[in-house]
């Protein structure tokens, strides 16, 4: 039987040949229509092969949300290489460590980060070439066009890595955390179903892309054909207008950011009923914070419950699972103060169960 996770990729082509002219990428004022995306993803791996870049070879990625990094993201795991999408948060001396750290031989930097690269250039020990995203200087579009076309593809294996994400660093230096093919498309299908990603769905991608929650919950909603607005970052005013000028149906925030849109005076007065799904995660929602927001969005949330790993989703009018939803019991490890040996004599918790809702 063929399996149903296909190359990040895929996807893309597959709706840009189904349905070339629908909008697939919204940011800001721009647009660009599935054929003009995936055009895009095509120049970009050239561009890279022109640089000569090999398999395995590693891209860096420093900006704010920017549509350019889904692009390089997807035109990496069809070139064969692995985007490292950089925390823009990072100190210079964190950022020259990661840099080293994956190898990256091209750096593609956004024009308001271009005076840190300069200063930590001489520093950068692989890099071969900077390409400016944006500004005055902008060499991203040109560096696109270019590219002679891609006349032969690469041998790309699902279990090839195309994604690298670093950790905070919290207990020593970041580290690089590898993505494939086959555990994102993994998560693609698994976040499809339960959040409810359609070919109609408006999904709004807010939360940076060099976290998971950011370029993995847009990954899966490209994947099922869904219009993506990339959010550079949250104001949440604009959040909000953006909402309502996209009809937005699907978004995904922590909840700090989900504190800081119900603060808004007029929160309640805002057309936001195209929302459909709200997700969250990063932290635990406060119980307070989460009955607000089913009330204020009456919307299926969605996210983690931190205290027992239960995933529901929940609509303000019932507060009970909304419906349609397929259930199932699931067991999961709690902790009771009740321990006995597992398998391997290892000290485990007893199970218990959580009916799991999927929309």
């Amino acid at each position: 039987m063929a399996s149903p996770i296909h190359h990040v990729f895929e996807p893309i082509f597959s709706w840009a040949a189904q349905d070339p002219e629908r909008i697939a990428v919204r940011f800001g004022d721009l647009s660009w229509t599935w054929e003009q995306f995936s055009g895009r993803v095509r120049r970009n791996a050239a561009a890279q092969a022109a640089l000569e870049l090999q398999p395995g070879d590693r891209v860096a990625f420093l900006d704010k949300n920017h549509p350019a990094c889904l692009e390089t993201t997807v035109a990496c795991g069809l070139a064969g290489t692995i985007n490292t999408v950089l925390n823009f948060r990072l100190a210079p001396s964190e950022l020259t460590f990661v840099i080293n750290d994956s190898r990256a031989e091209l750096l593609i930097v956004g024009a308001e980060f271009t005076d840190v690269v300069d200063s930590i250039r001489a520093d950068l020990a692989h890099v071969r070439a900077v390409v400016i995203l944006g500004g005055d200087k902008d060499e991203y579009d040109a560096w696109l066009n270019s590219a002679p076309r891609l006349e032969t593809e690469v041998a790309v294996d699902l279990d090839d890595c195309f994604l690298q994400m670093y950790t905070s660093g919290t207990t020593g230096h970041p580290k690089g955390a590898m993505l494939t093919h086959r555990s994102v498309g993994a998560h693609s299908l698994a976040a499809s179903a339960a959040f409810g990603f359609e070919r109609n769905s408006v999904n709004m991608v807010a939360m940076p892309l060099f976290h998971v929650g950011g370029t993995c919950w847009a990954l899966a909603a490209m994947s099922q054909g869904a219009e993506t607005v990339v959010v550079r970052e949250v104001v949440p005013g604009a959040v909000l207008d953006r909402i309502t000028q996209h009809s937005v149906t699907h978004a995904f925030f922590v909840p700090a950011v989900i504190q800081f849109l119900l603060q808004i005076p007029d929160v309640s007065e805002r057309d936001l009923g195209s929302l459909r799904c709200l997700g969250y995660g990063g932290s635990p929602m406060p119980a307070a914070l989460l009955r607000e927001t089913m009330k204020t969005f009456d919307v299926a949330v969605s996210g983690l419950r931190h205290d027992r790993g239960i995933r529901g989703l929940l609509r303000a009018s019932t507060g009970r699972p909304s419906r349609p939803c397929t259930c199932q019991t699931t067991t999961i490890g709690r902790a009771t103060g009740r321990r006995h040996r597992g398998a391997r004599g290892r000290p485990a918790y007893r199970g218990g169960t959580a009916r799991r809702c999927a929309r």
